[in-house]
């Protein structure tokens, strides 16, 4: 697990979308996602449930979040 990976989770968290947080820490939405999907494949869990009006946090990535 890396720290920009958990920046990327704080601020999927914020903003509720994959494009919005690539728009908050200035990361183009791919980037976002492959660094989400990284973090998700090294602890082996979904973090977050995608959903076409964006994504939330599933119990694992509130879990995480608050640790984070």
């Amino acid at each position: 697990m890396k720290t920009h990976q958990l920046r990327v989770l704080v601020a999927i968290a914020e903003v509720g979308s994959v494009r919005g947080a690539a728009r908050l820490l200035n990361m183009s939405p791919a980037a976002v996602t492959q660094s989400l999907q990284l973090l998700e494949d090294s602890l082996q869990m979904q973090l977050v449930l995608r959903t076409p009006s964006g994504v939330t946090l599933t119990a694992s990535g509130q879990t995480l979040l608050t640790h984070g």
